[in-house]
């Protein structure tokens, strides 16, 4: 039995979903609400008769058959929107390409966009949350924000430096007499992931790069 597709929304809001992992990220950039997308996702999974996600206390995760109809939709959802660019006039500025990491997109620009819109209702925005790098020659998309160091790509222009700042647990602070210092925290493991390389900016700003430490 074929199993027709009566509401395309549906499938958007899977394929929304599916990329973040998430109803309620899925929400910000439909402009929805997270329980909107849950119900049309349920209904979707209704009328296929399988789930499309897990549903964990806190989170979501794709099922097999939910991560399978994903890479299709995604497909699909593209093919459509190059179609209909396509017809549309060579002249139309009012589609707004941007590409940006996945984790920056969800939780600094997504929450914020609204404002660019009430300022700039004309603009259609399309947001691409990838990690990979994109070109801005292709036609792709118009805006591309990343994290680099910007000797790397000498052409980008900068939107934000980065500042370091320590974080460290109240308890070993509270142990030290007198004002903590970052000089007096190197006595204690410093943390970091992947690599330490913001640990060695932050110590060689402050002129202590050539202590020893741990680092872990």
């Amino acid at each position: 039995m074929i199993h027709r597709l009566k509401n395309i929304s549906a499938l958007v809001d899977f394929e929304c979903a599916a990329r973040w992992e998430s109803f309620k990220a899925a929400a910000l950039e439909l402009n929805k609400t997270p329980a909107a997308v849950s119900q049309q996702i349920r209904q979707l999974e209704d009328l296929l008769g399988f789930a499309l996600f897990k549903r964990h206390p806190r989170t979501v995760s794709l099922t097999d058959k939910g991560r399978e109809l994903a890479a299709t939709a995604t497909q699909v959802l593209k093919t459509l929107n190059r179609a209909i660019d396509d017809l549309r006039s060579e002249t139309d500025e009012a589609i707004l390409r941007l590409s940006t990491t996945h984790s920056f997109a969800m939780k600094w620009l997504i929450p914020r966009m609204y404002r660019f819109t009430e300022h700039h209702p004309e603009f259609d925005i399309r947001v691409d949350s990838t990690d990979r790098t994109v070109s801005l020659e292709d036609g792709t998309c118009d805006i591309a924000i990343r994290y680099f160091r910007l000797s790397s790509v000498p052409d980008a222009e900068v939107l934000f430096p980065d500042h370091l700042v320590v974080v460290c647990k109240p308890d070993p602070v509270a142990t030290m007499s007198g004002k903590p210092s970052l000089d007096r925290l190197l006595d204690l493991p410093l943390l970091y992931e992947d690599t330490s390389e913001a640990w060695l900016r932050l110590l060689a700003a402050n002129g202590i790069a050539d202590r020893p430490r741990t680092l872990s």
